[in-house]
């Protein structure tokens, strides 16, 4: 009991001694983030709040098309966008297009040939697409071309590390995020084989990571926003996942990430680990991906104390996340029922739940995890033909449950 109790005083004093700048970023962004945005379009709460309830109508009958097996791709792409163009930006006017032209196609006969659709109209949606496919043939390289220069490459994300929403409408932390997870995965790995890159375009993409978009104080990588006439930076666990995870840890200052990373445990996304207060595995894969690479630099307060949080996710996977048929339960932020069984089956094998190999935080068995991995299988394979978001993440979850990664 007592030693219960001065691990929680420990944990106090980690989150009281944090940087400022993690304490705010959780709590005040959001709040900046909808003034810029009211700057932009004093109409912007109200417009929101319509198109909001609008859009989860349609994406309960996306969700419902796909747990029936429908292929629904395509209007699965253009739910994502524009749930992007929703949360990212205030362009009410597009979001009205998309939202009629994804209602006709719900409104359609299923199209078993939707899985082969290419409905994203942004670059970095579409790159990720076929991210997949761009590692492994050259079939859509012409994505590559836009960016394979340094200059090109840095036109395009030096911007995109800036945003300025009260003056462009625009938050560019999603579109950052997302092509610069595809890029060093294509890049950094000489992927597609075959493909010419820039011989300085490595260089240049490893110059802009870390220097451009990395807040020195605390380690991670985000967002810089231009408020009140002074650049704030805002730290973004998702961002800074993706570039210790595509680095394979070789960061410098990993006992820095290691301190913010465990500071933020109580907050929500995109500083902190929580959505809405509670876990969410999307998030959850990113944390214990970033503990993994931290635990050599931890030292034994600090292990225990990430045992001690890892326990407690992975008690609330198994017993509020997890259900009886393998499956896990939904949530809006999700996007699809396949992300969804990715991030949840994708969470518990990198904790090391089916394999104690990847077990760096206990040494404790886990005898039911077998038949859990089972149950995930069984429902994965059920699904797998209507897979909204194409079909890579099943077969990406199928792939490490079953030992072929």
């Amino acid at each position: 009991m007592k030693q219960t109790f001065f691990l929680l005083i420990i944990c106090m004093l980690l989150v009281r001694c944090a940087p400022a700048q993690v304490l705010q970023n959780d709590s005040l962004n959001s709040q900046d983030r909808q003034k810029d945005f009211i700057a932009y379009n004093p109409d912007y709460l109200q417009q929101k709040d319509i198109w909001t309830s609008k859009i989860k109508a349609l994406g309960i009958q996306l969700y419902r098309k796909e747990l029936a097996g429908e292929h629904t791709t395509c209007a699965y792409q253009l739910f994502s966008e524009m749930t992007w163009l929703l949360t990212s930006t205030a362009d009410f006017k597009r979001i009205d297009v998309q939202y009629n032209e994804l209602e006709e196609l719900l409104k359609s006969p299923p199209n078993k040939n939707d899985t082969l659709s290419e409905c994203y109209e942004e670059w970095f949606f579409r790159l990720k697409a076929h991210g997949e496919d761009l590692k492994k043939k050259k079939k859509y390289a012409y994505l590559l071309d836009t960016i394979n220069s340094p200059e090109k490459l840095t036109a395009y994300l030096r911007p995109l590390s800036k945003s300025d929403i009260a003056r462009t409408g625009i938050d560019n932390s999603r579109e950052l995020n997302e092509s610069l997870s595809i890029l060093m995965r294509l890049i950094l790995r000489d992927k597609p084989k075959g493909y010419q890159y820039d011989p300085q375009l490595k260089d240049t993409l490893m110059k802009v990571i870390l220097t451009d978009l990395r807040n020195p104080e605390t380690g991670f990588w985000g967002e810089h926003y231009v408020r009140n006439g002074k650049i704030v930076f805002v730290d973004d666990i998702s961002h800074t996942f993706h570039v210790i995870s595509y680095l394979d840890g070789n960061v410098p200052g990993m006992d820095k990430i290691l301190k913010t990373t465990l500071a933020i445990k109580n907050y929500d996304a995109t500083a902190g680990w929580l959505y809405k207060g509670k876990y969410w595995n999307h998030t959850n894969v990113d944390v214990v991906e970033i503990l993994r690479y931290c635990w050599p630099y931890a030292n034994a307060r600090q292990k225990q104390e990430i045992s001690m949080e890892m326990e407690k996710m992975l008690h609330w996977c198994l017993i509020e996340s997890l259900q009886p048929d393998g499956s896990f339960k939904p949530l809006a932020a999700d996007g699809s029922m396949e992300e969804c069984m990715y991030y949840g089956e994708s969470y518990l094998s990198r904790l090391g739940f089916f394999d104690p190999a990847k077990c760096f935080w206990t040494d404790r068995k886990f005898p039911e995890a077998e038949g859990i991995r089972q149950n995930i299988i069984a429902f994965i394979k059920k699904h797998q033909g209507g897979g909204a978001a194409g079909g890579d993440y099943y077969r990406s979850a199928l792939e490490e449950l079953e030992g072929k990664d």
